[in-house]
């Protein structure tokens, strides 16, 4: 008997289990479903990863197009159709017909989309304090606008014709230049109308007052601190003078700060000279000076003719202070034409390396080169094995490589050709070195 009855009582409590999970997933009543995550207007973000195979469903109230998706779970043992078509009949649709957005009040057609409003009382589009979150429709409601229509901070909401704080200066004299305190008034753009004030945008300066210089005669003048004495050239010495200017009228022989070129004038009375410099000698302007040349400080304004800055200076070794196109000793291979005979040679020269630097020269020919005259190709034989690299190189007779080849070795009785058809009719040279080795032919081009 008390088996029996615990039987009954288990069976009673594995029902009522059954009913309440039922009840659960089906809401407040037997024919409603409960999503089980809801994404409207004032969901944070991000949203969370929903599994794919959930239903998102929408639901507006309002029937204005703007809803709020739900996420539900298809029941076990239910097809996704059949569900479907139960939340549907409780007014759920797919997800895909609230197109415009997320609702922010599903209650009122009228309004649906949060946005950040600003105060706006008089329609100036000028604002007073900080945005705020509202939810509204399609237009703010009267007395706010929307954040792009903001054209700045308004000082009184109140009036829209004014709207900006200037800063006021008193100007007794109305001479552009103020010399009252600062105030602050709430305005607009037009200009400030009240005699005896300047707006400080539009102040030329600082009205100073002197003791010892009255500008008060005048009313369109006033006293100006920091004019300078100037020969012309702009550059100037001391702290500047108290002088009683006018507008446009600056006394002669001064100029004021803004025109101030530099510091200290080294000859104040000489409008050609104003600044110290370090210069060295050189009259062919190649940049270049003897070695051992001097540097002398001068008192200059434009760099003399024939001088020039330390600073400019390219090299210190000009063997021909007075030819611009020479600056340095080489040692070169001077050949006597049509004879073996070889003699090292130092000039003085400029640009790029002559071709022919001075090395060790050993006298004994180790190739041959026909024909000599050439017309269209120069043929190069070694008499002996090179078991090294060579570079072979042809010259014009302005120092300037025309051709070159590059040999890693070669064999006796190998040959090396250069075109030559493109080449000006004339004396070029042609230099092969091997290490420290240099031997060289005079070639003569013609038609």
């Amino acid at each position: 008997m008390k088996n029996f009855i615990k039987l009954i009582l288990f069976t009673f409590s594995l029902v009522c289990f059954s009913l309440n999970y039922a009840n659960a997933n089906r809401g407040n009543s037997e024919d409603a479903y409960t999503p089980y995550f809801l994404i409207d207007a004032n969901t944070p973000l991000p949203y969370p990863v929903l599994p794919a195979e959930d239903l998102s469903m929408c639901i507006d109230k309002d029937k204005d197009g703007y809803g709020i998706i739900g996420y539900f779970k298809v029941p076990d043992g239910m097809d996704r159709a059949t569900f479907i078509l139960e939340l549907e009949n409780q007014g759920w649709t797919p997800s895909e017909e609230c197109v415009p957005g997320l609702d922010c009040n599903d209650n009122d057609p009228a309004v649906y989309r949060n946005e950040i409003l600003f105060r706006d009382q008089d329609r100036d589009r000028y604002i007073v304090g900080a945005g705020q979150k509202m939810c509204i429709g399609l237009l703010p409601p009267q007395g706010w606008i929307l954040a792009n229509m903001v054209l700045g901070t308004d000082c009184d909401d109140s009036d829209p014709l004014i709207f900006r704080w200037v800063s006021l200066y008193e100007d007794k004299d109305n001479d552009g230049y103020r010399d009252g305190g600062e105030q602050r008034v709430c305005w607009n753009y037009t200009p400030w109308p009240v005699p005896g004030f300047i707006i400080g945008t539009q102040s030329k300066g600082v009205d100073e007052k002197n003791n010892f210089i009255d500008c008060d005669l005048n009313p369109n003048g006033h006293i100006a601190k920091l004019l300078y004495k100037d020969d012309g050239d702009f550059w100037v010495n001391g702290s500047g003078e108290w002088k009683c200017v006018f507008p446009d009228m600056i006394p002669a022989g001064y100029i004021t700060p803004q025109q101030i070129k530099g510091r200290p004038d080294c000859a104040p009375d000489d409008p050609t000279k104003w600044r110290e410099e370090w210069l060295l000698p050189d009259p062919d302007g190649d940049k270049h000076v003897p070695t051992g040349t001097a540097a002398v400080k001068e008192c200059i304004g434009n760099v003399p003719a024939g001088k020039m800055l330390v600073a400019e200076r390219l090299g210190t070794n000009d063997c021909d202070p007075f030819d611009g196109t020479k600056w340095r000793n080489i040692c070169i291979f001077d050949h006597y034409i049509n004879t073996n005979q070889w003699v090292n040679t130092t000039v003085c020269w400029g640009g790029d390396p002559h071709p022919l630097e001075c090395g060790i020269f050993q006298p004994g020919a180790e190739f041959t080169v026909y024909p000599n005259p050439v017309t269209d190709r120069l043929n190069i034989n070694p008499t002996a094995n090179w078991n090294e690299r060579a570079e072979i190189k042809l010259v014009d007779q302005y120092a300037r490589v025309v051709r070159t080849l590059m040999v890693p070795n070669a064999v006796k009785g190998q040959t090396f050709t250069i075109n030559t058809t493109d080449l000006k009719p004339g004396l070029y040279q042609l230099t092969i070195r091997r290490g420290e080795m240099v031997e060289s032919r005079t070639i003569a081009v013609r038609l």
